[in-house]
């Protein structure tokens, strides 16, 4: 026990002070560590919850990214196919022109035996033409989205259709004319060498080839007055067509 009587002034200020440092240690002390080590423990969870975060943005990050790819991925089929729609469209329109055209401007009139090449090549040549516009209708029907356009595009082709068979059937009835006034040319030339003993023959052979010119002449007659009406019921469809294929080019631009 401290006896303050036999103690200096100095020696008890002293007393005073350590009593006071070990009661406020014993008081405030433990306090001190406790809260300290709550603050270790709350920087330790901001630390994870602060990991977290940046591992929740990263993957955001990596995530909108393969979104924006697959974004853009989409827009540029799109684009791709709206190109290809329009490329179609515009291929079908020139074949069929071109093919309509050409059967118009088959210059019929013109046809003599002597010009049966050109007559057979003339044929040949609406054949190809049908090829192309086939396969651009087949390429039009794939891509195309638009039912009006294609249901005016079926229309069309049944149309051209049409007028083909109807310019083939007289190409080729106009063909049988002039081969048959080829084969009675050459028989009349080689008869003729000796008119005297082949006149009888000689006679039938210019019968039947007035009678076949007179029929080859009818026949491009009818062609002729047939032919605007035939090339007017494609050129409706045609232009229908056309101003509907333009509208919708301009509406996906």
């Amino acid at each position: 026990m401290i006896n303050l009587s036999t103690m200096t002034f100095g020696e008890v200020i002293s007393v005073l002070f350590f009593l006071t440092l070990a009661l406020l240690v014993s008081k405030y002390l433990p306090a001190y560590f406790m809260e300290k080590g709550k603050n270790r423990a709350i920087i330790d969870d901001i630390g994870k919850i602060t990991n977290e975060i940046e591992s929740v943005k990263i993957l955001y990050t990596k995530e909108s990214a393969e979104v924006q790819h697959k974004l853009t991925h989409l827009v540029s089929i799109h684009s791709s196919h709206r190109n290809e729609e329009r490329v179609a469209l515009i291929q079908f329109y020139e074949a069929y022109t071109h093919w309509m055209f050409t059967i118009f401007e088959i210059p019929i009139e013109s046809f003599h035996f002597s010009t049966l090449p050109k007559l057979y090549n003339e044929i040949s040549e609406l054949n190809l033409y049908f090829k192309e516009v086939n396969k651009s209708s087949s390429k039009m029907i794939l891509l195309v989205n638009n039912p009006l356009i294609l249901d005016k595009g079926y229309a069309l082709i049944s149309q051209l259709i049409r007028y083909k068979s109807w310019a083939e059937t007289y190409l080729l009835q106009l063909s049988f004319k002039l081969e048959d006034q080829e084969r009675l040319h050459t028989q009349f030339m080689k008869l003729n060498a000796d008119y005297v003993n082949n006149e009888l023959e000689l006679k039938k052979i210019a019968e039947w080839d007035t009678q076949n010119r007179w029929e080859t002449s009818a026949l491009k007659q009818k062609y002729k007055s047939e032919k605007l009406q035939e090339f007017i019921n494609c050129k409706i469809l045609w232009e229908e067509f056309a101003a509907l294929t333009k509208q919708y080019l301009i509406s996906i631009e």
